[in-house]
């Protein structure tokens, strides 16, 4: 059955599958970007935010393909609803026959990319901060910090009211952590922690102030708290094309752990 659900899975859950680091994680990753909307189809998530950010307009599939024999039909719907193309998260948590069922069903692969971690203390330990560059924190999202990070990835502001909810919505604890030169944010970061871990998300820095430490200081910053805040490890989303990223996450002391992927297919044909 087709039903809404609220933003967080159960405590219970996630108490359930303390070695199953993947399943465990992609649930996480769920809490710390929480779509808009959110209906649950047997154990499956189906999200959708107008279509920014593909995690928050794709189907989480870390569960069981669902009973209902016309799954496939009603999620296309759902998106066709919407006016979005069908998408799924596709990682090592979703059951192994979904990819190459989705592949027949003329489903596309889009942007692969990784799940990394690490331990706090030692990615703390690695990330120095620049005497010039000071780090502002912050709980709660705010307009200058949006603004800010809307402007470093180059989104259109029309999405803004799209991020702003997306991170209005996040329950477990959160940092919003911005760097700062000569009274100028040059970068921002945002974690999430729960359950022992927490999630870097949004990391950006200026173009006009690269290869200067912002990165690195912005992330030893969320390392830092994530250890204040009694959670020992670190996982981050990066994809895989994105080879900036992977050189600095490993050089600070990321490793590798699995892949997801997205298949997407246009319904509205």
């Amino acid at each position: 059955m087709l039903h809404s659900l609220a933003p967080l899975f159960s405590s219970f859950a996630l108490i359930m599958m303390p070695d199953n680091i993947p399943l465990l994680l992609d649930r996480l990753a769920v809490n710390a970007w929480p779509a808009p909307e959110q209906q649950s189809l047997d154990g499956w998530l189906l999200r959708s935010s107008g279509g920014v950010t593909r995690r928050a307009s794709s189907v989480f599939t870390a569960a069981p393909i669902p009973r209902e024999s016309d799954w496939l039909r009603r999620i296309e719907q759902f998106y066709r609803e919407r006016g979005l193309p069908a998408r799924f998260q596709v990682s090592d948590a979703s059951p192994a026959s979904l990819d190459p069922l989705l592949e027949t069903a003329g489903y596309h692969i889009e942007v692969p990319s990784s799940i990394c971690i690490a331990s706090a203390k030692k990615i703390a330990a690695n990330a120095s901060i620049p005497s010039t560059l000071s780090l502002q924190e912050s709980n709660s999202i705010d307009d200058d910090w949006l603004r800010v990070f809307m402007e470093l990835e180059g989104f259109p502001q029309d999405r803004k009211d799209a991020y702003r909810s997306i991170y209005s919505a996040i329950k477990p604890r959160t940092l919003f952590l911005r760097a700062v030169v000569d009274g100028e944010t040059v970068g921002v970061g945002m974690a999430v922690t729960e359950w022992g871990w927490t999630g870097l998300f949004s990391i950006a820095t200026s173009p006009a102030h690269r290869k200067q430490g912002i990165g690195t200081a912005i992330v030893g910053g969320l390392a830092r708290w994530s250890l204040l805040s009694n959670a020992p490890d670190l996982y981050l989303q990066v994809i895989a094309s994105n080879e900036n990223a992977l050189r600095l996450y490993a050089r600070l002391g990321f490793t590798y752990l699995y892949d997801y992927h997205y298949r997407t297919k246009d319904v509205l044909v």
